[in-house]
């Protein structure tokens, strides 16, 4: 497509618009504000950059008109800014400048982000490939494509869960208003103090593993190390502490399994075919300890999380008014870390995770520690602190089919696409075709609760056979699909 203008253009400043977010038909206002204004439809710069697009075709050939102005904007850089939220709305000509200048923001991940893909593995996100499914907020959601977007800053967020996440400035996020309705912004607008949206569960899986084997994995996950040899496994307890119990548990299921035990003081001993096999898969040492699978049932997910949470500690009292206690886990294996959390998911429960560096243990190995949040006050995930530019780092970005992408390391839902409404919306009013502005939602809506639009485009109509286009370069190919899933929507058309 073409890229390089005939005439001369320069950085533009002009914002567009700053004011505070008031509701998404306010924005929508706001956007049409600015298409139709003297810096957008009314914009020589920018019917000139049009023209160019649309130079090389058919007069009067409308609809190859709106094809090449939605797909010049998409191969410039699909990851502009997202106009939804009036704070940073940027006029048409500074999209322009922006687009031509290689200036338009990237909405990424830094390498190395962590994943559910639908074979509950925790999965970096430079290694998903179009056609994976990964956890969304409450389902999953189709990858449709991955890209590297090279090296750039990141901002770091400080959550009450404990954990920081780095997300470059032009990223979206979902935030729950007050009302109850969620709403995105860029990391560029957060605020400390401000909500974001978390999954209620993660769906089971299906694996039927046995549950008394998959109570053993978690126990060598938490209490065990590989014998000497590697002939066998050991999970600890001494005799005469509560732990005692749980090497009795070990007998009865290594007898089952034909497995020879060996009691001992202050622990047992496990040996037999297969068993330090399936055991050594999931790492002999601390630090490289992770859950074969968290492809499970709900029977085989409660006792691979009984036997984890065995060697966890028992916080002092009951949460304030509940007869519930919780427990806090630790580990050295960020991984395993990230399991229990999800482990714990599938379950409705929400845990806190730190990283302690200076610890005062032994060893060098940070420690992770992951707490249940119990008390319905502690529900909510708020930004604690925001710090800008903290460092540079590989991004990659993933399109999915609903927009959505459950970070398991942070337990937040955030989002992954950007929208170019004003752009081409401009870009073919500057051409005297008729444009219309659409936001929709992906659910059904709540009786008595506000709507929740999570997506915005334009389409604009031939102006010969009067039918409708949609101009949506983010679904693309998928448009087709991506309309099928609307549950609610909202025409607004240019007066």
């Amino acid at each position: 497509m073409l890229r390089a203008p005939l005439y001369s253009h320069h950085y533009n400043k002009a914002m567009g618009s700053t004011q505070p977010y008031r509701g998404t038909d306010h924005t929508v206002a706001e956007m049409i504000r600015l298409m139709k204004g003297p810096r957008g439809e009314q914009s020589v710069k920018v019917r000139r950059h049009t023209e160019q697009i649309i130079r090389h075709l058919r007069p009067k050939d409308y609809t190859s008109e709106m094809i090449a102005i939605c797909k010049w904007w998409g191969n410039a850089g699909r990851y502009t800014r997202d106009p939804v939220h009036v704070e940073m709305l940027r006029d048409p000509e500074r999209l322009v400048d922006d687009a031509l200048q290689g200036r338009l923001s990237c909405d990424c991940f830094p390498a190395g982000t962590l994943l559910l893909r639908d074979d509950y593995r925790l999965v970096p996100i430079e290694a998903l490939e179009p056609g994976d499914r990964i956890w969304g907020e409450n389902d999953w959601s189709l990858v449709e494509d991955v890209s590297a977007k090279g090296l750039l800053s990141l901002d770091a967020i400080r959550l009450n869960t404990g954990s920081w996440m780095h997300l470059t400035p032009g990223h979206k996020v979902y935030v729950v208003l007050p009302s109850g309705a969620v709403e995105r912004i860029r990391v560029s607008d957060m605020q400390e103090g401000m909500v974001l949206l978390s999954p209620d569960k993660i769906a089971f899986g299906e694996g039927d593993d046995d549950p008394d084997l998959c109570l053993l994995d978690g126990l060598y996950l938490s209490d065990g190390w590989t014998a000497s040899g590697g002939y066998g496994i050991h999970i600890s307890g001494k005799d005469g502490c509560p732990k005692e119990e749980q090497k009795r548990e070990v007998e009865k299921i290594a007898k089952a399994q034909g497995w020879n035990t060996s009691w001992r003081d202050k622990d047992i001993a496990v040996w037999g075919a297969g068993v330090a096999e399936r055991m050594s898969g999931m790492g002999k040492h601390a630090p490289e300890k992770v859950a074969r699978s968290l492809d499970l049932g709900e029977a085989q997910a409660a006792s691979l999380l009984r036997g984890i949470m065995a060697d966890s500690g028992l916080n002092t009292g009951p949460v304030p008014g509940t007869k519930a206690v919780s427990r806090t886990f630790s580990s050295t294996s960020r991984e395993l870390a990230i399991q229990v959390r999800v482990l714990h998911k599938m379950f409705g429960i929400r845990m806190s995770m730190r990283r302690l560096d200076d610890h005062g243990g032994l060893g060098e190995n940070p420690i992770y520690r992951l707490g249940q949040r119990l008390h319905p006050k502690w529900h909510p995930i708020r930004v604690k602190e925001i710090v800008r530019g903290v460092r540079e780092s590989e991004c990659y970005d993933v399109t999915t089919s609903d927009h959505k992408v459950y970070l398991p390391a942070h337990d937040v839902t955030v989002s992954n696409c950007d929208e170019y409404a004003t752009a081409i919306g401009s870009a073919c009013l500057a051409v005297g075709l008729p444009v219309e502005v659409l936001t929709v939602g992906f659910s059904a809506p709540a009786p008595g609760r506000p709507k929740i639009h999570t997506h915005v485009f334009v389409r604009a109509q031939d102006p010969r056979t009067k039918k409708w286009y949609v101009l949506d370069p983010v679904a693309g190919r998928r448009t087709k699909s991506m309309l099928k899933r609307v549950k609610q929507h909202t025409r607004f058309a240019m007066e």
